[in-house]
């Protein structure tokens, strides 16, 4: 089945040949279906990502001030949070590894808690009057701030390839939904992998037809790369490859995620976990730009972006 995406915008388009697999076509036909009823799903913006911002980007007492806050709700509806956290952010990732898993265990516990106990507090129990949406509300708020505080924090990691402020890093084009991932996006929008359609995670980026195209990072937890730059470990549950996706893709302007993942450093990394670099679920590679040089893809506007059409 021939399979194409092509992104619109005025007097001009980007075209991207996606991979004759099964697995592909059902994402294609998902997703396909899923924007004809919805022609506005997706937006386009430029991303460079796991560059921190410095110390004084992010207002860090406010977004500290919402994770203490959430947890004093925690506390209130009777859950024992096993671990302190301190009354002034200590630019620390470690601290927020463990408040980021926090959240992604207490996320993925929710529908689960009538067969299995919180994997943090055996003996919670929500309040009767708590929902879904309630639950998410209270460990949601901690994980955004998570992801602000991030932006501010770095690791030793981190600093070995963001010595040249002024060079882009992981530079692509995301297109995506820009709605939380919560309630209605979850129940409506959300194509679930099976253990076939995950191989896909396992296979190397190929760069030797065009800019390669993946899904995009939307997933309960962390990718393999971000474990890496934030030093967490990629063995742990929430670690892991593209599951399922709510339709976003990312077009890849250079190579560095390649010569991230051959690097020495990262193979060292894998390696204290026990782990190969062949072993992890890296990317999901789903095709390749077909039409433009990578070098001309940064001329294009994201705010003149109009849509994106499924081509058959």
């Amino acid at each position: 089945m021939f399979m194409q995406l092509k992104l619109i915008f005025p007097n001009t388009h980007i075209s991207i040949q996606l991979k004759q697999h099964p697995t592909i076509e059902k994402w294609f036909k998902f997703f396909q279906t899923l924007t004809n009823n919805q022609p506005d799903y997706y937006r386009m913006f430029y991303s460079d990502e796991f560059r921190p911002l410095g110390p004084n980007s992010i207002d860090h007492k406010a977004q500290w001030k919402i994770i203490q806050d959430s947890i004093d709700i925690m506390h209130s509806a009777g859950y024992a949070v096993p671990f302190e956290i301190p009354d002034e952010f200590d630019f620390n990732q470690q601290t927020l590894n463990t408040l980021h898993r926090f959240f992604t265990y207490n996320c993925d516990w929710w529908y689960r808690q009538s067969i299995e106990p919180n994997p943090f507090d055996k003996n919670f129990r929500p309040p009767a009057d708590w929902n879904f949406e309630k639950w998410y509300s209270v460990i949601g708020a901690i994980n955004e701030a998570v992801h602000s505080l991030e932006l501010c924090t770095t690791t030793d990691t981190k600093s070995l390839y963001q010595r040249d402020s002024k060079q882009s890093f992981l530079s692509s084009w995301v297109i995506n939904n820009p709605a939380s991932i919560t309630g209605k996006l979850i129940r409506t929008c959300y194509l679930p992998f099976d253990s076939y359609d995950q191989s896909f995670n396992y296979e190397p980026m190929d760069f030797s037809r065009g800019a390669p195209v993946t899904l995009n990072a939307s997933i309960l937890g962390k990718c393999m790369l971000q474990s890496y730059f934030e030093e967490d470990d990629p063995t742990a549950r929430d670690a892991g490859g593209r599951e399922g996706s709510y339709g976003g893709y990312c077009i890849h302007l250079n190579r560095r995620r390649e010569e991230i993942y051959r690097s020495q450093h990262f193979v060292q990394w894998a390696a204290r976990y026990g782990r190969t670099v062949d072993s992890l679920p890296l990317e999901f590679q789903i095709g390749h730009v077909s039409d433009i040089s990578t070098e001309d893809l940064f001329k294009f506007d994201p705010l003149r972006y109009i849509r994106t059409e499924f081509v058959d």
